[in-house]
């Protein structure tokens, strides 16, 4: 009898440890639960402020964008007005030196025409014996 007493205290201890065991995990559970509450709360929060900082990025990009393209359309505008003025300095340069050109290529010719009648001049002379 005293080996089936021992047996059933024996029992009634493991149950009783087991019971204990269940109430420790259903508290952990509970916190877990708990904790995971917190924690998508938490997600949430973090995604709305995600979203606000979405927004504000994207207007600071917006503005952005619009800075970049005045200052594109300015640079535009200074390189355009910087071309015209240089194509105009290149127009009269060659305007200029197409004149001096002109002018050289008259000169040329008058040398050249006088060379060919003193050269013609000397031949008649010595034709005609006069020299």
């Amino acid at each position: 009898m005293a080996a089936v007493l021992k047996e059933e205290n024996f029992v009634e201890a493991r149950i009783a440890r087991l019971e204990s065991d269940v109430a420790h995990i259903r508290s952990d559970v509970s916190e877990t639960k708990t904790r995971v509450d917190e924690l998508q709360n938490s997600v949430h929060a973090l995604g709305g402020e995600m979203l606000k900082l979405n927004g504000k990025i994207d207007s600071s990009v917006a503005g952005l964008n619009g800075k970049i393209d005045a200052t594109a359309a300015a640079l535009h505008g200074k390189i355009d007005s910087s071309v015209a003025g240089l194509n105009g300095k290149i127009d009269t340069a060659v305007a200029g030196l197409n004149g001096k050109i002109d002018k050289s290529i008259a000169e040329t010719r008058v040398w050249m025409l006088t060379l060919i009648g003193g050269a013609a001049i000397s031949l008649v002379a010595h034709a005609l014996k006069w020299i």
